[in-house]
């Protein structure tokens, strides 16, 4: 302590209580025995190992150091199953069933050996399958060897089928020649003996390709308007058989060349006739018509001649010309149709005509009391009528028109004058709409009607099309408030 400058010092012995050992994990010696040491003083403690279970293909874990350690249990098996029995064969001995342990292999019981089964001693033989049989050819002698695998029925117990192979001799082939279609054949026979008075035997047959049909081809022909044509088709010059139509097999159906051409044969077409052309005489007497077939590459043409009438069918006036219409019916009935001309017969002067006057009371009179008409068909003819006190009227006007337009304002009118009596008519023709095609905001027909309308802007009169139109119709809005 410190008093006035001085220091003092003094002690006290204070006791404390053991910690105990603290020892580490228990370590394998590999001797059956395991050791741990304390972590503060190194002090070793040592001992046996103990616990577990011993079987017979492993040694016990210990407990403390989980280390296997002593001796296999040869009498502790934990992996047994039931093996059946083996019965005997033909040849081998059989067992009787036991209990067997999967982990040292070993029976536990049972599997007692049973001798060779002598009421089968020896085998015996099925009859081979034709699968039994091999066969390799011989390039040195040109002949087959022939073996034969056998099967032993009473070999069929745990095992597979017992199977002997047996050499086997084969004898002299027999051969059938091939014909012109049917395949012919080489038939090799092998013999296999087992034992005496015990053999087998089985066969081989190798084809012989038929010689085949000796193919000839004959290419496709169209047919023409007069001319038959035949499809492309093949067929056997020894047989005849047709083969092919049109590359499809037909030899199913045992056609010929000889008697079903008409299998093959392309019949002719016949014209397409196109349409007549007329050719009439100077004097319109005959008419003769042409046609030619429209085939490609045929050009055939078939001409026919016929007798024609005529006949006025229009009168010639001083103002239009007269017709005489010629026909010909000699085509009636035929490839070619009736057919008619006309020939045209001129003006006729002095046909004129001054049916279309009347009497109406307004009439102006000559010197003479008399009226002049003029010619209905207007040539300007004209002819006194003597009637005194009479006036001429048109029955059938022959107007001219003269329009007064319409504007967007006012209607138009439409005047029509008879150029022979002078009548006059009138129609009215509506207002015209207003429009303004350039998009300039006013109209276009001079009227000077402002256009705000539809898409026209209302401050500007004009259209604002494209992608930003909008904005600057919303600017002038903007401006037209300004403005204001």
């Amino acid at each position: 302590m410190n008093f006035e400058g001085a220091v003092f010092y003094g002690t006290e012995t204070v006791t404390l209580p053991k910690t105990g050992h603290s020892y580490g994990a228990w370590t394998s010696n590999n001797n059956g025995t395991h050791s741990r040491v304390c972590e503060v003083c190194q002090d070793k403690q040592t001992e046996s190992c103990s616990g577990g279970e011993a079987t017979c293909s492993a040694k016990a874990i210990c407990k403390d150091c989980n280390t296997a350690y002593g001796l296999l249990n040869t009498k502790n098996h934990k992996n047994t199953s039931e093996k059946p029995a083996v019965k005997a064969t033909c040849t081998t001995k059989g067992f009787t069933a036991g209990v067997y342990c999967n982990d040292c292999k070993l029976y536990i019981s049972g599997h007692e050996s049973v001798d060779i089964d002598t009421s089968k001693a020896g085998h015996t033989y099925d009859t081979p399958a034709e699968a039994d049989w091999t066969w390799d050819w011989n390039e040195e002698t040109k002949t087959y060897d022939a073996k034969v695998s056998l099967t032993c029925p009473n070999c069929e117990t745990n095992t597979p089928n017992k199977q002997t192979e047996v050499n086997a001799t084969v004898g002299e082939p027999i051969s059938v020649d091939a014909t012109h279609l049917e395949n012919g054949s080489i038939t090799y026979t092998a013999t296999a003996t087992v034992t005496e008075g015990v053999s087998f035997t089985g066969t081989k047959v190798d084809t012989i390709t038929a010689e085949g049909h000796t193919v000839q081809t004959v290419t496709g022909v169209p047919a023409t308007c007069t001319t038959d044509g035949n499809k492309a088709y093949t067929y056997c010059s020894v047989c005849k058989a047709i083969l092919t139509i049109d590359d499809a097999d037909v030899t199913s159906q045992n056609l010929t060349v000889t008697d079903n051409m008409s299998e093959v044969t392309l019949e002719k077409l016949g014209h397409d006739w196109g349409e007549p052309t007329y050719k009439w005489a100077e004097d319109n007497s005959t008419v003769t018509a042409t046609r030619t077939c429209k085939r490609e590459g045929c050009g055939a043409t078939e001409i026919e001649t016929a007798n024609a009438t005529g006949e006025i069918t229009t009168t010639a006036t001083c103002m239009t010309s007269g017709v005489k219409t010629f026909t010909s019916d000699a085509f009636e009935n035929t490839a070619f149709s009736v057919q008619t001309t006309e020939v045209d017969l001129g003006l006729d002067e002095n046909n004129h005509s001054f049916t279309n006057y009347v009497s109406n009371g307004d009439a102006t009179y000559n010197a003479d009391g008399t009226k002049t008409a003029t010619c209905d068909y207007g040539c300007g003819t004209t002819q006194t009528i003597p009637e005194e006190g009479t006036q001429l009227i048109c029955k059938n006007h022959i107007y001219t028109t003269k329009d007064i337009a319409p504007t967007c304002e006012k209607e138009g009118t439409r005047i029509f004058t008879c150029r022979i009596c002078g009548h006059v008519e009138t129609e009215t023709l509506a207002k015209l709409p207003h429009n303004d095609k350039d998009n300039d905001g006013k109209c276009d027909n001079g009227c000077g009607q402002m256009m705000t309308g539809g898409n026209h802007c209302k401050y500007c009169g004009k259209v604002h099309d494209g992608l930003f139109g909008w904005l600057v119709g919303f600017f002038h809005s903007i401006l037209a408030i300004f403005k204001r």
